[in-house]
Order: C-alpha cells, then sequence, then structure tokens
C-alpha cells in the first residue's frame, strides 16, 4: 500500500487499555459466554476448561496494552468501529468454525 506517511508506525486497535491478565480473563468469559449461549460448541465430554498460565515476562515486554491510535486517525481518518467485546465475540465465533471444519 502507497503512503505519503513514512515516518512511523500506525497503530491500528482498540485504545481501551488492560493488564495482560484482563485480557486473558475476558477471553475466557467470551468463551464461555458463547458457549453458554449454543453460539459456540459445546467442550467435547471430559476436556477441561481453560485456565491462565502464568509464565514469566518476555524481557522488555509492556505489562499494560494500549495503542495510541492518534496517528491512524490524523493519517488515514480511521477509527475503531467495533467492541473489544464484538472483536472477541467475532475472533471465537471464527475460529471454533474452523475448528469445527477441521474435525
Amino acid at each position: 500500500m502507497e503512503s505519503s506517511h513514512s515516518l512511523t508506525p500506525v497503530n491500528i486497535g482498540s485504545s481501551d487499555e488492560g493488564t495482560v491478565l484482563s485480557w486473558a480473563e475476558e477471553i475466557l468469559s467470551t468463551v464461555r459466554e458463547l458457549r453458554a449461549a449454543g453460539d459456540v460448541a459445546p467442550l467435547p465430554a471430559g476436556t477441561p476448561e481453560s485456565t491462565i498460565e502464568f509464565v514469566p515476562a518476555v524481557v522488555d515486554d509492556p505489562p499494560r496494552r494500549r495503542p495510541d491510535t492518534t496517528l491512524a486517525k490524523e493519517v488515514l481518518g480511521w477509527d475503531p468501529r467495533w467492541t473489544v467485546k464484538a472483536g472477541l465475540e467475532e475472533t471465537v465465533r471464527y475460529f471454533a468454525a474452523q475448528l469445527e471444519m477441521a474435525d
């Protein structure tokens, strides 16, 4: 894609901020809600629910995530159109469908 802007990267994403733990909890919650609603297939019998595993952080990995999307708005006229929750739901549905097709 050609662009007259090439000085720095342009962040695209939600400006919602959270810890890595809060995002992991939100993902697990979304998957469980979609399963309970029947939007995503239930786990096979005997399969344990997912859990959050804590591992040492990568060097220089920020403990909080919040992209600055100001440049995207200024240069591209871009604003996010989806909420984080709606994006997570759509992503979970997509991957669940991919797993069902693979079976």
